[in-house]
This record gives C-alpha cells, sequence and structure tokens, in this order.
C-alpha cells in the first residue's frame, strides 16, 4: 500500500499514547483523587527525590536518544498519542516525493493521504483490541501492581493537651518526677516533658514583675 511511518511515529508513539490511555481507563482514578461530590482534588508531588531523578533520566537517557525527534517525551496520550497520529497523517500532505509517494501539497493527489490515514486508524485499532484484551487477562489472574496503591484509612490520633506549668519555689526536679508518676502508663500517648528556662514574667493587670507576678494573692 506504500504507508510510511514517519520516525515512527505510529509504531512507536501512537501505539505508546493508545496503550496508556486503555490502561489508564481501566486502572481508575487514584484513590483520592474525587471527593464524594466528584470533584477533582489536588494530589501535590510528595516525593521531591524520585521526581528529580526522572529529570535527570529523562536528559541523560531519553533526550540523548530522541534529540531530534517531532515529538516530546512527556504527556502519553495528550502528546505521544496525538503528535505520533499528528506526524504520520501529515506526511501524507507534506511528503516531496523523494523516498515515498508525493504529498497532497507536492502534487501526489489523495492516494498517499489516504494510505496513511488508513494505517493510523487501522494500527490504533488493533492495538486498542489487542493492550484491552492483555490488561483484563492481566487483570483478572496475577492482577495489575498499580490495583494496589492503597487503601483508604481512617487515621484516629489519641486526644493531646498541652500544659505549661511556670515553676518558680519549688524545685524543678521535683514536678517532672511528680509528673512522670502521674503520667506513666507505659503506652504510646504518654507524653513528653520540656524544660526551659523563662526569662521574666509580667503581670499586665498590676505591672508586677518575675516572683511576684506569679502570685494570685491580692
Amino acid at each position: 500500500m506504500g504507508f510510511h511511518d514517519f520516525a515512527g511515529s505510529t509504531a512507536v508513539h501512537m501505539v505508546g499514547g493508545i496503550c496508556a490511555l486503555i490502561g489508564a481507563k481501566i486502572l481508575g482514578p487514584r484513590i483520592g483523587k474525587y471527593g464524594k461530590d466528584g470533584k477533582p482534588r489536588a494530589i501535590l508531588g510528595h516525593n521531591l527525590t524520585f521526581a528529580a531523578l526522572g529529570i535527570f533520566i529523562l536528559w541523560f537517557c531519553w533526550f540523548g536518544f530522541n534529540g531530534a525527534s517531532t515529538v516530546s517525551p512527556f504527556g502519553a496520550v495528550s502528546v505521544h498519542c496525538v503528535c505520533g497520529a499528528t506526524g504520520t497523517i501529515l506526511t501524507g500532505l507534506f511528503a516531496t516525493g523523494v523516498t515515498t509517494e508525493a504529498g497532497l501539497f507536492y502534487g501526489g493527489g489523495l492516494h498517499f493521504l489516504g494510505v496513511q490515514v488508513a494505517g493510523v486508524l487501522s494500527v490504533a485499532a488493533y492495538v486498542a483490541v489487542i493492550i484491552t484484551i492483555v490488561f483484563l487477562a492481566i487483570k483478572y489472574t496475577i492482577g495489575l501492581r498499580a490495583d494496589y496503591r492503597g487503601v483508604q484509612v481512617e487515621a484516629n490520633l489519641l486526644p493531646k493537651v498541652q500544659v505549661d506549668i511556670v515553676v518558680s519555689a519549688v524545685p524543678v526536679r521535683k514536678v517532672i518526677e511528680t509528673a512522670k508518676k502521674v503520667l506513666y502508663t507505659g503506652h504510646i500517648g504518654d507524653g513528653k516533658i520540656f524544660v526551659y528556662d523563662v526569662e521574666n514574667v509580667v503581670k499586665v493587670r498590676t505591672g508586677e514583675e518575675g516572683f511576684d507576678a506569679l502570685q494570685d494573692v491580692e
């Protein structure tokens, strides 16, 4: 038929984009992506190390191999699939006729353009059917790994109470030991005791400072 796959646009990029689209449809959204009202929730990046590593891998591996390609390595569906199909179809318009049949804009008529469109559609249909069968077979046999990305859990945190005690006349160590005896249960949540110096205390109503400000006696 004379179909020409421009720079792997169909066999590589469009095929990968279609596989990614169908795979994403079968997997569904990430847990927590949508609320009960159906509105999407932003899931921010939570691993800066892996994000930076991914960028470096793209820099040194993909860009080095695909530096002169006409498509970007980002966006499997919106970029690879769309640009892959578009690149192949545009060949039917702009082919000069040196290594292939001339495109529509170079006097070749509609034949080569029709061949390119038919090739894209046939490959897309074949890949869609095969990859759907493959994904479903994996899902219902060994399971897709991404199916177990997490489960919704409800965190029950122990109630926390902060008590500030300013010790002046009583020895600090005695207060600490008493608090430890009272609060100790041997389980998580017993709490912590922080000890630090108070530089000064000012009683706003009377203007007293220091030890006198700590006395509540009129």
